[in-house]
């Protein structure tokens, strides 16, 4: 099997979230023009505990939410810092140009 990255999609006609598999190459067309959230694990010493998944999933949603406004009043995720963790992405994430609100996010 080739390498593949993870689509995650929302619909808010069917109120479901939807989590797509797809071959790396395929996205890295797509991905040129994406918004990233780099995470760099090295950082966490290779850790991916069950506190790193939360901060992951909760960074995933909030960014969805972005994009649909109407799924942020349904998010009840505990931000890091009142959690009593350390931020996902510790680096200062570079300027983003040309961004706009999309209906995916491609991790």
């Amino acid at each position: 099997m080739s390498p593949r990255g993870i689509a995650l999609l929302y619909s808010e006609d069917d109120r479901q979230l939807i989590i797509s598999f797809v071959d790396e190459m395929k996205l890295t067309d797509v991905s040129r023009s994406a918004l990233k959230m780099p995470i760099f694990l090295d950082e966490y010493g290779m850790n991916l505990n069950d506190e790193f998944a939360h901060q992951l999933g909760g960074a995933l949603l909030n960014a969805l939410a972005e994009s649909y406004p109407r799924l942020k009043q349904h998010l009840h995720v505990t931000p890091p810092a009142q959690a009593g963790g350390a931020r996902l992405n510790k680096r200062k994430p570079p300027e983003f140009e040309g961004y706009s609100n999309s209906s995916a996010l491609i991790v």
